[in-house]
């Protein structure tokens, strides 16, 4: 698999990266999917949301399930909602709706990414001085 990008020498000559393996190998997320997913999680976020409008864009064809907030809670705020909800999913579109044109962007993509940036920024932080040192 190779991923075009810009040379970092700054020519800005286009490259490619060879990467020896998938990016989600040794991911244990499938493993980690309630045993009722096929058969009960998918089809009753099917039945709320049956032209899969994509929680991020708004533009019905989303293909894949996303929590909408990070994690893999199903529910956004258990202590509130009944036993078995699942608010925190709902549909999303993906490279593979954006390569075949049934969305105007990679969704999904676009939002892992942006949550990537955001706990890159955090861990990057430096800490602030103690304030009597300030």
């Amino acid at each position: 698999m190779s991923a075009p990008t810009t040379d970092p020498s700054g020519s800005g000559k286009a490259v490619s990266i060879t990467r020896s393996r998938p990016a989600w190998d040794g991911s244990d997320r499938r493993d980690r999917l309630p045993p009722n997913w096929r058969t009960e999680i998918r089809p009753a976020v099917h039945n709320r949301n049956p032209e899969h409008i994509c929680h991020m864009c708004g533009q019905p064809g989303g293909s894949e399930l996303d929590h909408i907030q990070r994690g893999d809670h199903l529910c956004q705020q258990p202590q509130l909602h009944t036993p078995g909800c699942l608010c925190n999913l709902d549909w999303i579109h993906n490279r593979q709706d954006y390569l075949e044109g049934r969305s105007r962007q990679n969704c999904h993509g676009r939002k892992t990414g942006a949550e990537g940036a955001a706990a890159r920024t955090r861990l990057n932080r430096p800490e602030p001085p103690h304030p009597a040192l300030r």
